[in-house]
């Protein structure tokens, strides 16, 4: 990119000059020719005074008529003289005429020179070297060798400067994607420093505590304490720092206040992996604490899906798993539905009103539905021959206790 903008620089400097230059160079070139003129002229006339007062010496003419040709000679020295422009008057050479404009031509070569050195100085050629370095970094792959040489020149660049906020955030990013955590840290601290005493700073202080939380084998320290203290000041809804929280209070034996910190992390944590990981700790905590699992949430089914050893053999890397609920006495279109990738078994997946086909089609809605979990080949939503299935038969979600067990072991 670099070698592209200089050139460009270069040619716009040229086309700058071209516009000074060309005119002057006219404006010169017509000088020096109206100069020559007038010399010539001049040469001329004292040419033929010279022959005049030759003819006089040899008596060719007379007194009265040399001094009437003289007359006549100077008369018409005197219009050429006036026809010529004022700026043209005495004796111009090329030399004198570059020699005038030297003021310009200074200016002309100097001004590109200071607008280059200003915008290196000001950052602007650095930010250009950095938007460059972090559009490769976001294009290569984490596995790949250039990955951690990307980011040492991405950190070398950086200045802690709150214009250059987005570079230090993609340095954290992938310092946490390639497990360099001790570059996280020192660059979220960095984060931290620039963003003072914003609220921005919330899940920076959030995500300082899970890394230190990684480094310290899973072990909340003093500092962890008060990083995720300092997040929830910051932000008291912080799903981060709370689910933290409640890792605090269940290694201290308070299972009531780790409940409570995941429930309110919950409010603020979308349906996946992290939401599972919350409502799993949870139930562990009541089991501790001697209560019944939690009661089912209107409009919410948890399924744990299995397959039957039996058929593993028949599901292909690039087939997909369906999990679908549909009522049991309505419409067969599916109340909610996703669409996943096989993997590991058994799988926990989560089915909600966010996952709803139609605004008028959800689960709370109603009460009576089948869950269907579908291994597909295609990769559609319609049934085909060999597809793997399991059904869980007609349930009632509102008195669903703990998670839906499901096992795929039929084929279409």
């Amino acid at each position: 990119m670099m070698p592209l903008f200089a050139l460009a620089i270069a040619l716009l400097i040229c086309l700058a000059l071209a516009f000074i230059l060309l005119p002057l160079r006219r404006a010169t070139a017509a000088q020096v020719s109206e100069a020559s003129r007038q010399q010539t002229n001049l040469a001329l006339h004292r040419r033929r005074l010279d022959d005049l007062q030759q003819e006089h010496r040899r008596g060719e003419i007379d007194d009265a008529a040399l001094a009437a040709l003289t007359l006549e000679l100077e008369r018409d020295l005197l219009v050429d003289v006036d026809s010529a422009e004022p700026s043209s008057a005495g004796t111009t050479t090329p030399a004198s005429l570059w020699s005038r404009h030297w003021l310009v031509l200074l200016v002309a070569g100097l001004l590109p020179l200071v607008a280059l050195l200003l915008y290196g100085r000001l950052g602007g050629i650095d930010q250009i070297e950095l938007t460059r370095l972090s559009e490769r970094l976001t294009q290569t792959a984490v596995e790949s060798p250039e990955f951690p040489a990307l980011q040492e020149q991405l950190a070398s660049r950086l200045q802690p400067t709150a214009n250059q906020l987005s570079g230090w955030y993609l340095l954290a990013s992938s310092a946490l994607q390639n497990g360099r955590l001790d570059l996280a840290t020192d660059t979220l601290q960095q984060i931290a420093r620039l963003n003072g005493e914003s609220t921005d700073n919330a899940p920076v202080y959030a995500q300082l505590a899970q890394v230190a939380f990684q480094q310290a084998g899973q072990k909340i320290t003093p500092q962890i304490e008060g990083w995720i203290q300092q997040a929830l000041a910051l932000d008291p809804d912080e799903p981060t720092a709370l689910g933290l929280l409640g890792i605090a209070a269940f290694a201290r034996s308070d299972y009531q206040a780790a409940i409570d910190a995941w429930q309110h992390a919950l409010t603020r944590t979308p349906a996946g992996a992290s939401s599972d990981a919350l409502r799993s700790g949870i139930g562990v905590a009541r089991e501790r604490l001697g209560l019944p699992p939690e009661p089912a949430v209107a409009g919410r089914i948890e399924v744990t899906i299995e397959i039957d050893p039996a058929l593993l053999p028949e599901v292909s890397p690039d087939s997909h798993l369906l999990l679908f609920a549909r009522a049991a006495n309505g419409p067969p279109m599916p109340l909610a539905a996703v669409r996943l990738p096989v993997g590991d078994w058994p799988r926990e997946v989560q089915l909600d009103d966010s996952m709803a086909m139609q605004p008028g089609l959800k689960l709370s809605l109603h009460p009576q539905v089948e869950v269907v979990a579908r291994i597909s080949r295609s990769g559609g939503a319609q049934a085909m021959a060999g597809d793997l299935e399991g059904r869980s038969g007609v349930i009632e979600p509102s008195r669903q206790q703990g998670k839906l067990k499901l096992l795929i072991n039929q084929r279409r």
